[in-house]
């Protein structure tokens, strides 16, 4: 069979839109019942992408953490990724202050304020722990 859709390569725009749209999807499901399962599934099928060569597609990988960040309560945020966080806030630490591209640097640095309000505010309110 002949390939004819290359996402990892030349197709890579399909790629960043593709995980963009899935980003605003995850945000608007901030109400829904499922939106922690949304979130940890995005962050898995992103997280093997983080470090694509195109800008496009690392701005679609950022704008999804955001996205997940925003969408997730905290209090689930950091009880389902408790042991990826700090591997994820190195990561964004890394492409805010490395990374080529202006608006990756820009949307890591919001990505690590959502990450530290979330965390502030699971601390303020320990009560919600299980």
């Amino acid at each position: 069979p002949q390939v004819t859709f290359d996402l990892l390569g030349s197709d890579h725009l399909v790629l960043g839109r593709l995980v963009h749209t899935l980003g605003l999807l995850m945000h608007l499901a901030i109400n829904a019942p499922v939106a922690t399962q949304m979130g940890k599934a995005l962050l898995d099928f992103v997280w093997a992408i983080r470090f694509h060569a195109d800008q496009m597609v690392r701005r679609g990988v950022l704008f999804a953490v955001c996205a997940v960040f925003l969408s997730m309560p905290s209090e689930n945020l950091l009880q389902e990724l408790s042991e990826d966080l700090v591997e994820t806030r190195a990561w964004l630490a890394d492409v805010a202050e490395s990374d080529p591209d202006a608006d990756c640097r820009s949307l890591a640095v919001q990505s690590l304020v959502l990450l530290e309000k979330n965390l502030k505010a699971h601390l303020k309110n320990p009560s919600l722990e299980t």
